[in-house]
């Protein structure tokens, strides 16, 4: 357009005609006003034809293997602020959100320079000079980790201007994940085969003290084996001693992942307290069936060797227990089981161009009719309130 096609007069006039529909005033001609609104349809249009680009989704599914994630106190873990008690969609969102999945993506596919390059629409997301915290906060904008109700299948979503690179960054996300998540449970396993050693020094420790306790009382009463005069009660507390190491040892599987307030450890607690009573009222028997000196050497040996043991036998399923967690480990068993690889969109999900305009345009009507009722209500009162 020259600068003869649009005079200052005219453009002067363009603004008088403009300021007096936006003031109310009635002289207005339809035709200037139908003008506006068409010059208002066509920067519309012109925006979300030319600015506004398609946008893609590309989705992939995985699948946690026995629904559980066993975040321990790993670097990475703690980077991304993830707690024990967190559920899996917390791990995976504080993941796949984080800054270090963002930087790991950005070096794998140069996210950065394709945002900067590829976005015209500076309203809604990317500028040329945005910096690297706009860029990041764009990439978790674009990404969502959804779980279908009734569901245990993660669906992990990314949207961008092209097809190819929504489907490049999913699969790339879906790999870091898949690698992250592995390590996570490799070094639980690590950290519990860890902590087990840790308690078979202290019980072998608690071992060698206590039967330097029992040697040293039977010596000191001249006394080879108590056993024979209360064979019977010593089984029968040996046997609720060894329901009691189970239980023991079952509260310490659970606490391991399940909050202290979870039913099944109030169940066991209480299950602990009532073979604990159990082998009191035992011991009262026991005591009860024997007199003078013999009683007390009984109870005496009784509470030693019944603790000797309980010592023995935690030993014995502690070592079991660290087996079987060393197989685990060195089976390196896969937690993230990926269900469908990431989908190359075909049709855009957006923008939905006439939708937004229409939306746009009503917005506009609702916004000017509410300031022509608000004119209107001033102009009345000025006209009452004339002398």
């Amino acid at each position: 357009m020259t600068s003869k096609s649009l005079s200052p007069s005219t453009e002067k006039k363009f603004l008088e005609d403009f300021y007096a529909i936006l003031w109310g005033e009635r002289r207005i001609k339809k035709r200037t006003r139908n003008r506006i609104w068409l010059l208002i349809v066509l920067l519309l249009g012109l925006y979300q034809w030319v600015c506004r680009r398609d946008i893609y989704e590309s989705q992939g599914e995985f699948l946690i293997r026995g629904g559980q994630i066993s975040v321990t106190n790993s670097l990475s873990a703690t980077l991304l602020g993830i707690k024990g008690n967190s559920s899996e969609k917390d791990v995976l969102d504080a993941f796949f959100l984080s800054q270090e999945a963002w930087e790991h993506v950005d070096q794998k596919l140069d996210l950065s320079r394709y945002f900067r390059q590829n976005s015209r629409d500076w309203l809604w997301g990317i500028r040329p000079w945005s910096h690297r915290e706009d860029l990041w906060r764009f990439y978790q904008k674009s990404l969502d980790l959804d779980v279908p109700p009734g569901s245990s299948v993660f669906q992990l979503k990314f949207r961008t201007f092209d097809p190819r690179k929504a489907h490049d960054v999913v699969t790339e996300l879906l790999q870091t994940a898949e690698a992250f998540i592995n390590e996570i449970e490799r070094k639980t396993l690590s950290e519990r085969i860890t902590a087990i050693e840790k308690e078979l020094v202290t019980i072998n420790q608690s071992i060698h003290m206590a039967r330097q306790n029992l040697i040293a009382f039977q010596a000191q009463h001249k006394l080879l084996d108590l056993e024979t005069n209360v064979g019977d009660e010593l089984k029968a507390i040996a046997r609720i001693e060894g329901e009691k190491i189970k239980a023991k040892i079952q509260l310490r599987e659970l606490q391991s992942y399940l909050a202290p307030q979870a039913p099944q450890i109030k169940e066991l607690e209480q299950r602990i307290a009532s073979i604990e009573e159990q082998i009191q009222e035992e011991n009262t028997k026991l005591i009860g069936a024997n007199s003078g000196e013999l009683n007390v050497l009984t109870f005496e040996y009784i509470d030693l060797k019944t603790h000797l043991d309980f010592l023995e036998k935690e030993r014995m399923v502690l070592i079991k227990l660290a087996e079987e967690t060393r197989v685990q480990a060195n089976q390196k068993q896969k937690i993230f089981i990926e269900i469908s690889r990431a989908t190359l969109p075909i049709e855009p999900i957006g923008p939905h161009r006439i939708r937004n305009i229409v939306n746009i345009l009503l917005l506009i009507a609702l916004l000017y009719a509410t300031w022509r009722i608000i004119l209107s209500i001033i102009r009345e009162h000025r006209i009452t309130s004339r002398p």
